[in-house]
């Protein structure tokens, strides 16, 4: 963390300064919005100086399988696959975020269908997605 003040009292940003938040998000054990706050601001600084290296694409992975939404997961993750893209990387690693994106899409997804004018139904949602209604 020392390394954190210099580099603030000396207002310097640099793929250094990047590194040394990505590796203080990973150390980080005890809080996530510390680990949080690291990762984002590694990327950023990442983002900033155009460097899109393994660390970026391990943040941005890292980073995903923190956040809770969806969306922000999806987002995170397609930006890892892009990075390990242009990178020509292609392991473990890869097909790992691959199935965590793949199993987030399907996961929230919602299947539902509108009504047909044909139809006398005023739905077509699965029932497995409608609540019943208990009877008195």
């Amino acid at each position: 963390m020392k390394a954190l003040e210099l580099y603030a009292k000396l207002n310097v940003e640099d793929e250094r300064l990047a590194d040394i938040h990505f590796i203080a998000a990973i150390s980080t054990e005890n809080s996530i919005g510390i680990k949080v706050n690291h990762l984002m601001t590694a990327l950023e600084l990442y983002d900033k100086l155009g460097i899109e290296s393994g660390n970026t694409a391990e943040a941005c992975s890292e980073l995903a399988t923190i956040l809770d939404a969806p969306d922000e997961r999806i987002k995170y993750y397609k930006k890892a696959l892009e990075v390990y893209n242009k990178l020509n990387v292609l392991d473990e690693t890869v097909a790992t975020v691959h199935y965590s994106l793949a199993d987030i899409i399907n996961n929230s997804c919602l299947l539902y269908t509108s009504p047909s004018p044909r139809d006398r139904q005023k739905s077509r949602m699965p029932s497995s997605a409608c609540k019943k209604k208990k009877k008195k």
